[in-house]
Formats: C-alpha cells, structure tokens, sequence
C-alpha cells in the first residue's frame, strides 16, 4: 500500500540507507532492465531482501543468484529469503529454484487494518489481500 517500487524508493531504502548492507543487483536483457534484487549477508548466510522481475524472463532469477552466491557472496552456506504467497508465479518459480517455505521463526506475520465502508464485508477484504498482496522481506525495518 505504501510502497512504490521506483527508483526513488530504491534510492531512499537501501543507496542511502546509512548502514550500508544491502547490495542491489540487476538482470538487464538486451540492455533493458528486466529485474532486480536486493541482498546482503548475515553471518554464513545470504539474505535475499526484495525482488521485482519482469515474468517473462523468470529463467534470469537463477543467474542472478548464481553469480550472487559465487561471485559476489562466495563461501556462504545459504540463501534465505521472506516473500509473500504472491503472485503465484513468483512463487511457483521460487519453489522451481529449491527455496522451500518454512514458517518464519518468530511468527511474525503480515498485519493492516483496513479503514473500508464497516458494511462491506471484511472478509472480502482480506480475501483480496491474501489473494494478490505482494511484500518482501525489504518491506519490513527487519532487513
């Protein structure tokens, strides 16, 4: 709701982010930004913050995170990553790559209230939200 993935978001949460930890990498095709992720590293593993690719060349995920975990990150035991059930294809591509979802430790969950007409139905509501909803890790202040 809040979050525009521009580059003026981009810039604010992780270029000028003081801590400077995190890392941006992109996947360009033909000179085109296609995708782009944002990583950093916490102990042996790598943490895979944000994510915005173009669906149409989902097969580019895999060499982003490959040279991330070879190239740029190497030694590290793990990827760990926190991404919502949305879209389905992100998440079906995800699964296709070997990241397997497990219940994130601290049973942290996505919380929003929604300030809509009290005579529409709530459940609607949330059932729009859990059905096309998408957030990231980066979206929260634990990354």
């Amino acid at each position: 709701f809040l979050t525009a993935r521009d580059s003026a978001y981009l810039r604010w949460r992780y270029f000028d982010c003081p801590d400077k930890v995190h890392r941006v990498f992109t996947l360009r095709k033909r000179g085109r930004l296609v995708g782009w992720s944002v990583l950093s590293v916490k102990n042996d593993q790598i943490l895979w913050g944000d994510a915005l690719f173009d669906r149409q060349v989902l097969q580019g995920v895999w060499y982003l995170l490959h040279y991330v975990a070879t190239g740029a990150f190497p030694g590290m035991k793990s990827i760990k990553a926190w991404f919502s059930e949305n879209p389905v294809w992100w998440r079906a591509h995800l699964l296709s790559l070997g990241f397997v979802p497990r219940p994130e430790p601290d049973g942290l969950t996505l919380c929003y209230r929604s300030f809509v007409n009290p005579i529409m139905d709530r459940d609607t509501v949330t059932s729009r939200l859990n059905d096309s909803f998408y957030f990231t890790w980066g979206d929260s202040d634990l990354f």
